[in-house]
């Protein structure tokens, strides 16, 4: 009978069945970890850029009562806009 070396072949066939799954789940794994570490340093990032803006905003604000700290905003390239807005003319 040929179905008994055909069926001998099924344990083989299923055991690299199961291997090929335990990889895929272990790559499966290794990059949602990334994914969400990546996530966390993207979010961290995102506070850091508004933080950063609020600073920069609330300096340029102050740099319109005291014109004394301008040379620290043009050194590291921030402009105040002079221009008055057209609803206040």
């Amino acid at each position: 009978m040929k179905k008994e070396t055909t069926l001998g072949w099924l344990p083989v066939l299923n055991a690299v069945g199961v291997a090929g799954v335990f990889v895929v789940l272990t790559v499966f794994m290794q990059h949602s970890r990334s994914v969400a570490y990546q996530e966390g340093v993207a979010a961290t990032h995102q506070r850091n850029v508004i933080a950063f803006q609020n600073i920069l905003g609330e300096t340029v604000q102050y740099a319109q009562r005291n014109p004394s700290i301008e040379p620290v905003l043009a050194s590291i390239g921030v402009q105040r806009n002079e221009t008055v807005p057209a609803n206040r003319r």
